[in-house]
This record gives structure tokens, C-alpha cells and sequence, in this order.
């Protein structure tokens, strides 16, 4: 077998969350997205990325019941913390002009 090609996936959540997800990892049940956007969107301003092998998200293509490319994925096991590549802030949109 050869090495398995990975991705990056992102995981949004909040500053009291960060702090346990950075000592623990992931607990299962945890939501992933495939922009660091949507993380933002639906889980708060400091994102993970965090790698995972490229099948995972070519498996949840091919069986997306609507045909469309999956944008987020659920974790069914714990994830460790040596899996997060990086963290940082994202600070929430801006309007650059108001109509």
C-alpha cells in the first residue's frame, strides 16, 4: 500500500472550547467543513485545521444522497490533538458597504 493522500479540513468553535480541543483533540460527535468559512459560520471565530486522508471526503461525494459535493463531514471517533495542523482567529464578516 502506499501513502494516503491527505487534505485539510476545518473546525470552528469558541475560545473555551479551543482551549480543550488544544489539550484533548477532538471528541467525537465534532463537525468538520471544507472551508474554513463555513467552520466560522456554524461553529465560531477560532478555526482548526486539522488533516484527514483525502477519501474521507471523496467517499461523502459519492454518496451524497442530493449528487452534489459534500461541504461538511461529522466525526464518528475522537480525533487526537497531533492531527491539528494549525489554529488561529477568524473574525466574523464585514459589510464593506450598505445599500
Amino acid at each position: 500500500q502506499g501513502e494516503k493522500v491527505l487534505t485539510v479540513c476545518y473546525h470552528g468553535t469558541n475560545f473555551s472550547a479551543a482551549r480543550s480541543i488544544l489539550k484533548t483533540g477532538c471528541r467525537d460527535d465534532t463537525w468538520f467543513a471544507k472551508y474554513p468559512v463555513d467552520a466560522r459560520a456554524f461553529g465560531g471565530p477560532v478555526i482548526f485545521i486539522v488533516s484527514f486522508p483525502k477519501d474521507v471526503w471523496d467517499e461523502l461525494d459519492r454518496n451524497n444522497p442530493e449528487d452534489a459535493p459534500c461541504w461538511q463531514f461529522h466525526l464518528r471517533a475522537p480525533l487526537p490533538s497531533n492531527r491539528i495542523l494549525a489554529v488561529y482567529g477568524l473574525p466574523a464578516p464585514t459589510t464593506l458597504c450598505q445599500a
